[in-house]
C-alpha cells in the first residue's frame, strides 16, 4: 500500500480540520487556540509517521533485496559445490587409469621385472602428459560451468575472422595432406553493410581448433575439411548500429561420421573415453565439453550434423550484427 491509500483519510481529516479553522477565525470562540495547536499537532504526527513510513519502506526494499542476493549466493553455492563434487569424481574416476599403469611400470623396474628403457619410459612420460592435460581441462571446464572464467570480448568483422581462420589451419592442413579451403559466407547483405561479431577471440580460436582437431583426428588423410557458414539477417529487429543477424560457423569433413546414437551425447564430458576406452586416439574427452561452454558463454548455441560413414558437421551460432552506413538506412 502507498502512501497515498495509507494516510488519505487522516490527511482528508486534517483538511477539513483547516476549513473549520478559517471558518472560526473571525468568531470569538474560547476553544479556538487550543483547536489550533490540536491541528499543528496533527499535522506534525502525519509527517513523522509518514517519515517514518518512508524508512519502513526503504529498510522493507533492502531487506528484500538481501534476501534476493542471499538467496542467490545459496544458489550459486550449491552450484559451486555441485560442480567440486563433479569435479573431484572425474578426477579420480579418469585419472584412476593412467596413474595406476605408471604405478606398476614403476614398481616393476624397481623389483628389477623390466630394466628401464626408453619405450618404457617415454610411455610413463606420455601417461604422465595425459594427466596434466586431464587436470587442466577439469579445470578449464569447472570454471567455465561455473562462470568463473574471464572473458574479453572486441568486435571484429567476420572478413577479419576468416582471414585470421586461413592463416591457422590452411599450412597445417597441407602439410598432413588434407583438401582443406575456408569459404566465404552465404550472405545476403547490402553492399555498404558489413557482419560484424564480438567475440573473446582466444576462445572462438579454442572452439575452431578443437573442432578442426576433430576433424584431422577421424578423417583420413587426403580427405576434405572445409570451415563454411551462412549469414541470417532479421531485418524486423533493427539495432543502434546495424540490424541484428545469426552468424552460424561449420567445420564439415569426409571421415567415418559418427554413430546416430552417439550425437546426443558428443557434447558431454568424457563421451570420447567412456565411448572407447581401448582406443589409442589421443584427447582427453574434455574438448567438445569445453567447446559447449565457451559458446553458451558468447550467448550462441552448438550442434553437430552426422551420417555413419558420411563425415559429420559440427557448428555454431552466434549473434552478430550487420553495420550498415546511413544511405543504405535511409532508403529502407
Amino acid at each position: 500500500m502507498d502512501q497515498e491509500n495509507l494516510f488519505g483519510n487522516e490527511r482528508k481529516i486534517l483538511e477539513a480540520s483547516r476549513k473549520i479553522m478559517e471558518e472560526a477565525a473571525h468568531e470569538h470562540n474560547e476553544l479556538l487556540p487550543e483547536f489550533s495547536k490540536l491541528v499543528i499537532d496533527y499535522e506534525r504526527l502525519i509527517k513523522l509517521t509518514t517519515k517514518i513510513f518512508k524508512i519502513s519502506d526503504i529498510q522493507g526494499k533492502n531487506i528484500k533485496q538481501h534476501e534476493d542476493e542471499m538467496r542467490q549466493m545459496n544458489h550459486d553455492l550449491q552450484h559451486l559445490e555441485k560442480s567440486r563434487r563433479k569435479l573431484m569424481s572425474d578426477i579420480s574416476h579418469e585419472l584412476g587409469t593412467p596413474m595406476t599403469s605408471v604405478q606398476g611400470y614403476v614398481k616393476a623396474m624397481l623389483d628389477g621385472v623390466i630394466e628401464p628403457g626408453e619405450p618404457h619410459l617415454r610411455m610413463i612420460y606420455n601417461k604422465v602428459l595425459l594427466v596434466n592435460d586431464l587436470v587442466d581441462d577439469l579445470f578449464e571446464l569447472s570454471k567455465l560451468e561455473a562462470s568463473k572464467a574471464i572473458f574479453q570480448f572486441s568486435e571484429y568483422p567476420l572478413e577479419q575472422v576468416l582471414d585470421l581462420l586461413r592463416g591457422r589451419f590452411e599450412l597445417e592442413a597441407a602439410d598432413r595432406g588434407y583438401q582443406f579451403s575456408v569459404e566465404d559466407f552465404q550472405e545476403n547483405i547490402p553492399e555498404a553493410g558489413y557482419v560484424s561479431i564480438s567475440i573473446d577471440l582466444k576462445r572462438f580460436e579454442q572452439v575452431m581448433n578443437n573442432f578442426v582437431n576433430n576433424a584431422f583426428r577421424y578423417t583420413a588423410p587426403g580427405g576434405m575439411i572445409k570451415i563454411h557458414g551462412e549469414v541470417h539477417i532479421e531485418k524486423q529487429r533493427m539495432l543502434a548500429n546495424g540490424l541484428h543477424c545469426e552468424v552460424t560457423f561449420k567445420v564439415s569433413d569426409s571421415g567415418e561420421g559418427i554413430d546416430e546414437e552417439a550425437l546426443p551425447h558428443v557434447f558431454d564430458r568424457f563421451y570420447r573415453a567412456i565411448k572407447a576406452k581401448s582406443s589409442t586416439t589421443p584427447g582427453t574427452g574434455l574438448g567438445l565439453a569445453i567447446a559447449k561452454e565457451i559458446v553458451q558463454q558468447h550467448n550462441g548455441q552448438i550442434g553437430v550434423n552426422s551420417v555413419k560413414n558420411h563425415g559429420c558437421t559440427f557448428y555454431f551460432t552466434l549473434p552478430g550484427t550487420i553495420i550498415l552506413d546511413q544511405a543504405w538506412e535511409t532508403e529502407s
